[in-house]
């Protein structure tokens, strides 16, 4: 397998992932409202941590273990209790009156983390989409081949989580605050959204 041409198929499939709209983009914005692009650092390097570990999870064949019915209940169940949670925390700043400069965000590591770690589409992606990345790095060039296949990969989350993160920090300071409030209390929603599809998935509601 010609390496160049495994790396471009990585990064060409790679965007279906890291560019999809969820949970972790969703805090990620929240969290770069007020942190920026250092709070969206902080929350792409949560996120490669449980990504590296679910990476090599697949490559260890732990992908049937984690594909068990039971299993992916259980991680739907903590993720919509997590987005919940999140999304309370975040209506409740929104609606806090401004007093100073904008508090930094809280945890952006521990966002990173939970919402990947409790989100099971992330991990669906993985064991299905990503399975066959992983299987290829490893026919090819065994442990080490996974590992490149990876940091091919976590590059772009980080760069796109750091650029929306940015972003939405720099539109934060630029918008009065009834805009900041309407945004805070946009991203809140999408949290629940995510976490009302997170319940339905694992009580079995989903189409």
């Amino acid at each position: 397998m010609d390496a160049a041409a495994f790396a471009v198929t990585v990064v060409l499939v790679s965007v279906s992932g890291v560019m999809a709209p969820g949970p972790l983009l969703a805090a990620n914005i929240a969290q770069g409202m007020s942190g920026g692009a250092r709070a969206g650092l902080k929350v792409a390097s949560g996120h490669a941590a449980v990504e590296l570990a679910l990476v090599l999870a697949v490559a260890a064949g732990a992908a049937s273990l984690a594909a068990s019915p039971g299993a992916g209940r259980a991680v739907a169940f903590a993720g919509a209790a997590g987005l919940f949670a999140f999304a309370a925390l975040q209506a409740r700043d929104s609606l806090r009156p401004a007093s100073g400069p904008p508090a930094r965000g809280r945890g952006p590591l521990a966002a990173g983390m939970l919402m990947t770690g409790l989100n099971p589409f992330f991990v669906a992606w993985w064991l299905t989409v990503g399975l066959k990345l992983v299987s290829d790095a490893f026919d090819a060039w065994s442990a080490p081949g996974v590992l490149a296949m990876f940091g091919v990969h976590v590059w772009m989350d980080f760069a796109w989580l750091a650029a929306t993160a940015y972003l939405a920090g720099r539109g934060r300071r630029m918008m009065p605050g009834r805009a900041r409030t309407a945004v805070g209390l946009a991203l809140s929603a999408a949290m629940a959204y995510f976490g009302a599809s997170f319940l339905a998935e694992a009580l079995g509601w989903a189409a």
